[in-house]
């Protein structure tokens, strides 16, 4: 019997990962009376080191995405999980009430975010995806720029890079983009990429709301 191999680093699996993780879909008792949103998650074979090493960042993130506003109906219903974690005095919900800042001039607040936790968590996903994709890992010397165009972050270096990036994929004709196929709950998580790019541009989506852009740093971008 073949050994499965780790979808990050080629060693050898002893468990497997969700791609994304599992809890960006709503559990059942949650989602009613939506469709099931965790029917045939996508997994891939990992080590325990990156099946574990940054759960906490799934966590994180995915508690950001479920205090998100605008989410569509797959979303909104995640609140009652935030509410659990309050009432069970979850240091989680503690952390993001500490980063909520008042907007003066409108009825919705600011969430500041650490960017570096999202890059953590969709570094990991990007994998995934790929390993999905075409059942080999993403070579080991492949890195990205990946980009949240809804987040907001305090690095003020950060805006003017993101701005550029996304200039230049607004190049790239709407033609040239296919869904990747397998991910089958498109209310909680979508993600396309773009045709004949190695390796692969990605383009996420989750709730409707919230968006990541992956784009390989040996791609060469036009200014």
């Amino acid at each position: 019997m073949t050994q499965k191999t780790c979808y990050y680093c080629g060693a050898a699996a002893s468990s497997v990962e969700h791609v994304p993780p599992k809890a960006i879909f709503p559990e059942s008792k949650d989602a009613a009376p939506l469709v099931d949103l965790r029917k045939n998650l996508v997994t891939v074979p990992s080590c325990t080191l990156h099946n574990e090493s940054v759960s906490k960042d799934d966590e994180y993130v995915a508690g950001v995405l479920w205090s998100t506003h605008g989410n569509n109906e797959a979303g909104q219903v995640q609140i009652k999980k935030l509410q659990r974690m309050a009432s069970n005095g979850r240091g989680l919900v503690k952390l993001l009430a500490q980063n909520y800042q008042r907007d003066p001039n409108s009825v919705l607040g600011t969430l500041r975010v650490d960017v570096s936790r999202f890059i953590s968590v969709f570094e990991k996903v990007i994998r995934g995806v790929y390993f999905h994709s075409t059942k080999t890992a993403l070579p080991s010397h492949a890195s990205y720029n990946i980009v949240f165009p809804t987040l907001k972050s305090d690095d003020p270096d950060l805006q003017p890079v993101w701005a550029t990036l996304l200039s230049s994929m607004a190049q790239i004709p709407e033609d040239k983009w296919k869904l990747v196929d397998g991910f089958e709950n498109p209310l909680a998580f979508t993600v396309e990429q773009v045709i004949d790019i190695e390796p692969p541009i990605y383009y996420f989506a989750i709730y409707d709301s919230f968006e990541a852009i992956a784009i390989p740093r040996s791609f060469t971008l036009k200014p």
